[in-house]
């Protein structure tokens, strides 16, 4: 079994932490402005730019079972480490995105990892926080994300989910953490892990320069956001 070492950290103040941190897999709805090229102090509310965050576990058939709101805690996820069987294990987890904007979108998405540590002490329960240097090895979609997490923290889609006329782009689904093939280290019982998001979409019209403040997308600088060269 591995051990990790502690901390002197609460789990409560982690979890509040994390709750700030994260979208918590709730809807983020935000209003679209459309800025006119040539006229950048005019703004008109043209759509909605929505995003969900859709987390699930593998069940025995293969099958994707996704998690209601009630299924978590202050937006943090816990996911078993020590027994493979479990229906929360490291290994079930996956992740999906839903973009149901009306206007073409643009999101990006960091996750906040934490073991915590549960032991018992003179009659009284006590979870606390512990360090882990690496990051995990969850599976990403790195073919469709680009990784900036040692610059900012986040994970970019790479594409501009665009709308296709309709009023909403129903179930446009895309994954971005897939469980993983590869067997997690088991720990012992007393650990687990906790794990939250943190999840942001801006309409692609200026929404990446005025909310990120980046003129560029990360994964090709010589290019702005629609895709055109600089030169």
């Amino acid at each position: 079994m591995l051990r990790l070492k502690k901390v002197n950290l609460v789990l409560v103040v982690i979890a509040f932490l994390l709750s700030l941190l994260t979208v918590a897999f709730f809807s983020v709805k935000m209003v679209g402005y459309l800025f006119y090229r040539d006229e950048i102090d005019d703004q008109a509310m043209t759509g909605i730019v929505d995003v969900e965050l859709k987390p699930y576990f593998i069940n025995e058939s293969n099958t994707k079972v996704y998690l209601e709101e009630d299924d978590f805690t202050s937006g943090v996820i816990e996911l078993n480490i020590s027994d493979p069987d479990s229906e929360n294990h490291f290994n079930k987890f996956g992740l999906d995105i839903i973009v149901n904007s009306n206007v073409d979108t643009y999101f990006r998405i960091a996750i906040y990892e934490q073991f915590a540590l549960s032991y018992e002490s003179g009659g009284k329960s006590t979870v606390i926080a512990t360090t882990k240097d690496e990051f995990l090895p969850f599976v990403f979609n790195l073919e469709e994300f680009f990784n900036y997490r040692l610059e900012d923290g986040y994970f970019y889609y790479q594409e501009m989910v665009i709308n296709d006329g309709s009023e909403i782009l129903d179930n446009n689904l895309i994954e971005f953490i897939n469980v993983s093939l590869e067997e997690f280290p088991r720990y012992e019982s007393r650990y687990s892990l906790l794990v939250g998001f943190s999840l942001e979409a801006v309409q692609a019209l200026k929404g990446p320069e005025k909310n990120w403040h980046l003129d560029n997308p990360p994964w090709d600088l010589n290019k702005d956001w629609y895709g055109d060269n600089n030169d």
